[in-house]
């Protein structure tokens, strides 16, 4: 099996690259720049194809594009990688083709050189059998001799070969050379274009890819099980296995009365017994340690390797890790179990020693304040103790309550290529395996409260202020683009300068205020 790849916009998308160069080169030239989106259409048949769209009409001529063209191609041999990156979800799509035995090529209208320089710098994991640009005296796609060398070079045959790409261009030159074609909907252009060029399969995203080049894979599996259930039913025909014949049976579930071992209605096994502590146990044990949704094995993913829980759920790999809203309700309970048994929260109130430590130092305090404002003062204390103690008593309330801020801030800070890549059921997902995860580590670091009081709050409180932005970070860094990481800090920066800008602006305020009310009063 081989999967031919386009490489721009289908692989990498190194759109504004291209774009700055061009604009860049344009700008040298004193020629007029143009938008971002309408290099969209403007690449996809070659560099000097690229040239010669983004040039005037009247400057059309050989020598002004041969002038261009090679100051293009300085600038951008400098600039390709500014900007460019692969598509979130590719080196993984290729990594699981590769595992499972699939020749992996490129082929591409970009200079060969420079080609080969970004396969080498973005996909340093992956081996691909043939990586094919433009060369000297080969025609470029559609035409489809780039293809033909690639399958001499591989050894593949066409009725076994894929080509995916995100244009018209790309379609054509599959159909030219015989080839199975998949559009992606990920790259430069859109759906109409790739119906209109006759793509066999649509995609939406590369994990995608994989459900349609393997289960070819597993064509072969389907036949021999096919050919062993015929050689069964014969054995059966021929007596020379006794016939078994299987009662019908009501499903305890929905009723529906069937002959095999799953009731094809709701999926129940047939082969329910009476309630019995053997079963009990059995089913306890495989929703706590199973890897097909145990709490255990989910947990032991998040410790390792987080990011790849967060992406293995929204992509649809779902199976094999305990659903997160409900994970969270599990953790909330455990982590109150633990404290509750430890005291070792800092914010748990378990006595009145704090209310009475509060009480204490109003009454030292007392003196220096009028009637009403030691009231006041008083009372506004003990509200930030009865806080503090609902805040500890209701952790997981609050922490499912306040879900909705979280996100909300969380998809604020990350920036519009983030909302556009992940919803808001996504994003939810995201955020919750992230506070299980912290969860965790805070219950693991309670039991440090046994040993020693002083050590558990000095490892929780750097727990708080570098250790859980450090996971987040981390996780971050692995499952986002640096782009939208980026954006991130830049998000983060803004908000945090002018949340400073106004505090300082409040305290000179106040400031003034009290400066203006002691002047009155001396007056």
């Amino acid at each position: 099996m081989l999967v031919i790849f386009d490489l721009d916009g289908t692989l990498l998308n190194s759109l504004e690259d291209l774009c700055d160069s061009c604009n860049h080169t344009l700008s040298q030239h004193h020629f007029p720049t143009h938008p971002l989106d309408d290099y969209r259409y403007f690449v996809g048949d070659g560099m000097w194809k690229l040239i010669e769209r983004v040039l005037p009409e009247n400057a059309r001529n050989e020598e002004t594009m041969e002038s261009v063209y090679n100051d293009f191609l300085s600038y951008y041999q400098e600039h390709k990688t500014d900007k460019t990156a692969p598509y979130a979800g590719m080196v993984e799509t290729l990594e699981t083709l590769q595992a499972n035995g699939v020749k992996i090529a490129v082929a591409s209208n970009k200079a060969h050189e420079a080609m080969d320089e970004l396969m080498s710098h973005y996909f340093p994991t992956i081996h691909f059998a043939a990586a094919l640009g433009k060369r000297p005296g080969v025609p470029t796609k559609p035409a489809p001799d780039i293809v033909f060398d690639i399958l001499k070079i591989t050894e593949a045959a066409p009725d076994e070969t894929w080509y995916v790409g995100d244009t018209a261009t790309d379609m054509a030159t599959a159909t030219n050379a015989g080839l199975r074609k998949i559009g992606v909907l990920w790259g430069f252009r859109d759906r109409t274009e790739l119906e209109n060029a006759a793509a066999d399969v649509i995609i939406e995203k590369p994990a995608d890819l994989v459900g349609v080049v393997l289960p070819n894979k597993w064509e072969k599996r389907r036949e021999h099980l096919k050919e062993v259930a015929t050689n069964i039913i014969k054995k059966v025909s021929d007596d020379e296995i006794p016939h078994t014949h299987k009662e019908p049976k009501a499903c305890l579930n929905c009723g529906t009365l069937c002959d095999s071992d799953y009731c094809p209605t709701c999926g129940q096994s047939t082969d329910e017994h009476r309630l019995s502590i053997k079963n009990m146990w059995k089913n306890l044990m495989a929703g706590i340690i199973g890897n097909d949704g145990g709490v255990i094995y989910t947990l032991k993913r998040l410790f390792t390797r987080p990011w790849k829980v967060v992406k293995d759920y929204i992509d649809g790999r779902r199976v094999n890790y305990f659903s997160p809203f409900p994970m969270l309700l599990v953790i909330s309970g455990l982590y109150l179990l633990i404290i509750n048994q430890t005291h070792s929260n800092q914010l748990m109130i378990t006595d009145s020693d704090e209310s009475k430590n509060v009480s204490e130092q109003m009454e030292i305090q007392r003196g220096e304040l009028d009637e009403t404002s030691y009231i006041m003062a008083a009372e506004g204390a003990q509200a930030i103790v009865k806080a503090k103690e609902f805040y500890a008593n209701h952790y997981a309330l609050i922490t499912i309550l306040t879900l909705p801020i979280s996100v909300s801030f969380i998809r604020l800070f990350y920036g519009k290529k983030f909302r556009k890549r992940y919803n808001w059921a996504e994003t939810t997902v995201l955020q919750i395996y992230f506070i299980i995860l912290a969860t965790i580590i805070e219950c693991i670091l309670s039991v440090v409260y046994w040993f020693s009081h002083d050590i558990y709050e000095s490892i929780y409180d750097y727990f708080i202020i570098f250790g859980y932005p450090a996971i987040l970070t981390w996780c971050s860094y692995k499952l986002l683009e640096k782009r939208i990481i980026r954006q991130y800090i830049t998000n983060f920066l803004v908000l945090f300068s002018g949340g400073i800008f106004i505090l300082i602006l409040l305290v000179v305020l106040l400031i003034g205020v009290m400066a203006a009310t002691a002047y009155k009063m001396g007056v």
